[in-house]
C-alpha cells in the first residue's frame, strides 16, 4: 500500500494512458467493421493487426511512464533516500488494473453462474459487464477474437473470452516489472529524441 499512496499519481497515468489508447483502438476496431460490409475477411484481418498495433502501442506507453519512475527511484535509491522495492513495477501496474481485474471477474463469474443455473438476471448482468469490460479493454478485443475463435465450437466463446479478458491484463505487470528494472538501471530501449 505504501507504493500506491506515494505514486497514487503514477497509477492515474497508467489508468488515463489505457482509458485513452482503449479510446483509439475503439475507434479503429469499429471503423474496421464497415469495411466488413463488403469483405469479412479482410475486415477482420485488419481488426486483428489493428488490436495488436494497439496493443503495442499501449505497451509502449506505459513502458515510457514506468521506466521514467524507475529512473528517478534510481537517484533516491542511491542517495539512501529510498529503500529498493524490487516489485514496484508490478505493483504499479496491478494496481491500475484492479478495475480491468474485477470487471472482467464480474463477467466470468456471471457468465459461469448463469451458464449452470440458467437464471436470466445473470446472463443481463453479464452483458452489461461484458459491455464495459470490451470498452475498457478494447485494446485487446481482436487479440483475443483472433485467440480464441478457434475454440469457438468447444466452449462458450463468451465465457473463454471473458477468462482471456481476466489473463491478458496480467502482461502489463510483466511490462511494467521490466520497465521499473530497466529504469532503475538507467538502460534505454526507446532512445530519447534528440534536439
Amino acid at each position: 500500500m505504501k507504493v500506491f499512496k506515494s505514486h497514487s499519481y503514477d497509477v492515474v497515468r497508467l489508468i488515463i494512458n489505457q482509458i485513452g489508447i482503449s479510446i483509439f483502438a475503439l475507434v479503429l476496431y469499429t471503423s474496421m467493421g464497415f469495411i466488413g460490409e463488403n469483405n469479412a475477411e479482410i475486415a477482420s484481418m485488419l481488426q486483428i493487426a489493428f488490436s495488436a498495433f494497439s496493443v503495442v502501442f499501449y505497451y509502449a506507453l506505459i513502458y515510457n511512464v514506468v521506466w521514467e519512475i524507475g529512473a528517478k527511484d534510481s537517484v533516491q535509491i542511491e542517495n539512501g533516500k529510498e529503500a529498493l522495492v524490487y516489485s514496484k513495477g508490478i505493483q504499479l501496474a496491478l494496481y491500475a488494473n484492479i478495475p480491468n481485474i474485477v470487471i472482467s471477474l464480474l463477467a466470468t463469474l456471471t457468465k459461469v453462474v448463469y451458464i449452470f443455473t440458467g437464471i436470466e438476471g445473470l446472463n443481463t448482468a453479464f452483458f452489461l459487464f461484458n459491455l464495459f469490460m470490451r470498452f475498457i479493454l478494447s485494446m485487446y478485443i481482436g487479440v483475443i477474437s483472433a485467440i480464441t475463435a478457434p475454440f469457438a465450437d468447444l466452449v462458450d466463446i463468451y465465457l473463454l473470452q471473458s477468462i482471456a479478458y481476466v489473463i491478458i491484463p496480467l502482461l502489463s505487470l510483466l511490462v511494467c516489472h521490466a520497465a521499473y528494472t530497466l529504469g532503475r538501471k538507467n538502460f534505454r530501449v526507446f532512445n530519447k529524441a534528440s534536439n
